[in-house]
């Protein structure tokens, strides 16, 4: 029998919940004795439990990287009369698997399978309201693709708006939680302090991390016995923390990334994500399985999880004064955390009823039974 071979492809810069996904379909295609390629950026951190993957002899990794500003500049132009072929071209897959976050923008690389006849799917991880004009130029990029997947319902509602066109093989599946969905309920022990959790990468903007900031800067949340933990790492480390000092924040605490996610919810009892633009968090759908109460922001998926003061609170938009009121609310509501926290617990499991890489797996397979 042939050899089968799957391309991955990654435009994210750090590792974040949108690489789970794709990396546990591609720990199964290799138990399954495929051949696989990797077309990734040079993480700093990936977590130890994909190890195994990337050491695998049946892996080959191509890496990217990052043009400075005089290369990107150069590689604009020359493009426009030589388009040269993409490193992974050698490994002549028969199918990619390419995952888009937050820069839409890198849809060229689909364009690339086309080029070369590759059979592909997409998972958008992110479909955001500035890509508009990026989008519609790949509006048949899109349309050919084998499965389009989305993290929310939201996000595929918004690229059919951008592209003028249904997306007739579009799947919903929520990012792939490193959390049991057999995990018992929980609650952490009292503390003395209101301990909130924010799991994020670090980027200021998408996060929406300074708008948080600014409410935590107000007299009445000063004045609260409260701690604010940042769970990540990312590019805007050093801006947010020259943002702490300027606001004179004495109660934020920025702990790294932490790959054990039941460490965090063991010593937190809450998440806030005041994110200007996602998917469906990976975060949120892990605070809830783990029964935390969740305080975010009107964007991607939310609401497709939460209804606000049942699940949750939902600010209806990302800005200071709305996150400052559904936070206030949250607060109000103190005593019915642990209730809200279980009704969260509840809802996740009934909406994410079977995992996402089974899905994406079942459709390689089935992509290759249907080729032989």
């Amino acid at each position: 029998m042939k050899i089968r071979r799957v391309l991955f492809i990654s435009n994210n810069r750090t590792f974040g919940g949108s690489e789970v996904l794709w990396l546990t379909v591609a720990r199964e295609l290799l138990e399954r004795n495929y051949r696989l390629a990797f077309y990734v950026f040079r993480w700093p951190n990936y977590p130890e439990h994909f190890h195994d993957v990337f050491i695998d002899k049946r892996v080959t990794i191509y890496y990217r990287y990052k043009p400075g500003f005089f290369r990107s500049i150069f590689n604009r132009f020359i493009s426009r009369f030589y388009d040269p072929a993409p490193k992974w071209v050698s490994f002549e897959p028969d199918y990619a698997l390419i995952s888009l976050g937050s820069h839409v923008k890198t849809l060229g690389q689909i364009a690339h399978c086309s080029r070369f006849k590759v059979p592909y799917s997409i998972i958008f991880q992110l479909v955001s309201e500035l890509s508009h004009e990026t989008n519609i130029s790949y509006v048949t990029e899109v349309l050919s693709s084998r499965a389009a997947y989305f993290a929310s319902d939201q996000n595929r509602k918004l690229l059919q708006r951008q592209i003028a066109a249904d997306i007739p093989q579009a799947k919903i599946i929520y990012n792939a939680a490193q959390v049991s969905v057999d995990l018992p309920f929980s609650w952490p022990a009292s503390n003395v302090s209101v301990s909130f959790a924010v799991v994020s990468r670090l980027d200021s903007y998408h996060k929406g991390l300074d708008i948080l900031f600014e409410v935590l800067a107000r007299p009445t949340w000063k004045q609260r016995n409260i701690q604010v933990n940042l769970y990540g790492v990312g590019g805007s480390r050093a801006y947010l923390e020259l943002l702490c000092s300027y606001f004179k924040l004495s109660n934020v605490f920025f702990k790294g990334y932490v790959a054990d996610v039941t460490t965090i919810w063991s010593q937190n009892c809450a998440l806030v994500l005041p994110s200007r633009q996602e998917g469906m968090s990976l975060a949120l759908i892990e605070a809830m399985l783990c029964g935390r109460v969740c305080i975010t922001t009107h964007v991607g998926g939310a609401k497709e999880l939460i209804t606000h003061g049942v699940e949750g609170f939902v600010a209806e938009a990302a800005t200071p004064d709305l996150l400052d009121q559904a936070l206030e609310e949250a607060w109000q509501n103190q005593h019915r955390w642990k209730e809200i926290g279980y009704a969260a617990y509840e809802k996740v499991r009934k909406v994410i009823s079977r995992r996402p890489e089974e899905i994406v797996l079942e459709d390689v397979i089935h992509f290759f039974e249907r080729a032989n």
